[in-house]
């Protein structure tokens, strides 16, 4: 299968790339970071690697059958609505005609929880309602848009996606809970009780991705994922501070949202989605930070 996947960069679609390479399909991938190797990995499956941003494209690589969009810009300090718009908005909606003109059969889309906004039901799924969200969770929903708006003419996967966990990852709480441990640092949390799973390992979300390129579903489909199971965030605090012997003290703050769960039905009832539960995710995790 010819397989265009952007975010070569980015720690989902370098894994992305590479667990599809090993499956031995063809694989064209995108980054606008020339520093980032050329060297082809050592892999069955044939790789193309394309400098250029996705909205200087004028046309897919040839025979895409499937897009799989990983590429985007995440809430980092000093990113603003601007790049946001840019690199979220634009960026998906001309992945997506481009999509249209050349017939691609699959878009499969990294979304997020953010598109919720404020969440105040205690387990999200699919129909929970979406309130208020920041311009990130936006500019993810509008590519969701974008993808409803031709699901006549594009079958396509809008993969709400919680915190991204592996070798290398960053940038959510299980990361920055951490680092903090890892440096004895206090570490402040609210709802010590409440359960949480709102985690998936990046090897799961691989083996998901492979499930849809063979799923005969048309039109537009919204997935919550996460792991099965879950901690609370004390137990989780708790497993991370022994597996780093941290010093790290637990404060308890006010708390500043509510605490949820995300529901993984839909994705094990209509795409046989297999997950490990979140104490073993978190396990990986931890066992592969040590690697780093």
């Amino acid at each position: 299968m010819n397989i265009f996947v952007t975010g070569w960069g980015g720690f989902s679609g370098s894994h992305v790339v590479n667990f599809l390479l090993q499956c031995g399909h063809h694989v064209a991938t995108i980054t606008r970071d020339k520093s980032i190797s050329t060297v082809k990995p050592r892999m069955p499956g044939t790789f193309e690697l394309i400098y250029a941003d996705i909205n200087n494209l004028t046309s897919l690589p040839k025979n895409t059958d499937v897009v799989i969009h990983t590429a985007g810009t995440s809430p980092d300090f000093g990113k603003n609505s601007y790049d946001f718009i840019n690199n979220n908005i634009l960026a998906t909606q001309k992945l997506v005609c481009l999509s249209l003109d050349d017939h691609v059969k699959k878009f499969i889309y990294f979304s997020s929880m953010s598109v919720y906004g404020t969440i105040l039901a205690p387990i999200v799924d699919e129909d929970t309602p979406i309130l208020n969200p920041d311009a990130y969770g936006a500019s993810k929903l509008f590519g969701e848009f974008c993808l409803q708006e031709y699901a006549d003419k594009l079958s396509s996967f809008a993969l709400r996606l919680p915190a991204i966990v592996g070798k290398g990852a960053r940038k959510h709480w299980l990361a920055t809970t951490l680092e903090k441990a890892l440096k004895d640092e206090p570490i402040k949390a609210f709802n010590l009780s409440s359960p949480f799973n709102n985690a998936i390992h990046i090897q799961d979300l691989c083996l998901f991705i492979d499930k849809l390129l063979s799923s005969p579903l048309k039109g537009f489909n919204a997935i919550t994922l996460a792991s099965e199971g879950h901690l609370t965030i004390s137990s989780i605090i708790n497993k991370i501070k022994k597996s780093t012997n941290s010093l790290s003290q637990i404060i308890t703050i006010p708390e500043t949202s509510k605490s949820f769960t995300i529901s993984i039905e839909k994705a094990k009832r209509e795409f046989q989605y297999q997950p490990r539960y979140f104490e073993n995710t978190l396990d990986a995790y931890l066992n592969e930070a040590r690697l780093c």
